[in-house]
């Protein structure tokens, strides 16, 4: 091929490192903002979390996605700040560990799972209005187009420092970054 596009500087780094000499270019992926209505994001505070802070993840419920670490996170940030609660909108293989993690954490009246959503239906929602703060632990994005959509949405955003996440979170400027280990 003569160009091969990708998202990132980070994604095309890895390009590079496996040995891909071809014309690069990065081109970030857009965000629609006319898709997105919040009309019933207080119907969905009220119902989700009327008194605290609402926190949102959105992805597949899957191993690379570092979801255990994510609750491990979430359950420290409890001691400051209890009331706050965590929607996980999603589905994926790991599913049935995460609510049991969920369960052994003692975080079952503070995470609310509500499975997949399409994706349709979640820009009209009210959900990104809803939420307080994005959050997410993953490792592995080439770019992150939920972290966009929280961001086109008003939503801090709290995130791994990782490839493709680095690309799109400027930490203390449009969001955080915070390294695992952290």
């Amino acid at each position: 091929c003569d160009l091969i596009t990708c998202p990132t500087e980070s994604a095309k780094k890895e390009l590079r490192d496996n040995g891909i000499k071809n014309s690069t270019k990065v081109i970030s992926n857009g965000i629609n903002q006319a898709i997105f209505d919040n009309t019933k994001s207080q119907e969905i505070k009220k119902r989700y979390n009327p008194h605290g802070p609402l926190l949102l993840f959105i992805g597949r419920i899957a191993y690379e996605k570092n979801l255990p670490y994510l609750l491990d996170c979430f359950k420290m940030a409890l001691n400051s700040i209890p009331d706050a609660r965590l929607l996980m909108v999603g589905d994926g293989p790991q599913m049935k560990e995460i609510k049991k993690e969920v369960i052994n954490l003692g975080l079952s009246n503070k995470v609310i799972m509500t499975g997949s959503i399409k994706h349709s239906l979640l820009v009209k929602s009210g959900i990104f209005g809803a939420c307080d703060m994005f959050i997410t632990a993953s490792t592995t994005e080439s770019q992150g187009i939920t972290l966009l959509e929280a961001q086109a949405n008003g939503l801090v955003t709290v995130a791994v420092n990782a490839k493709g996440v680095k690309d799109v979170i400027k930490n203390s400027y449009n969001g955080f970054l915070v390294n695992q280990e952290n």
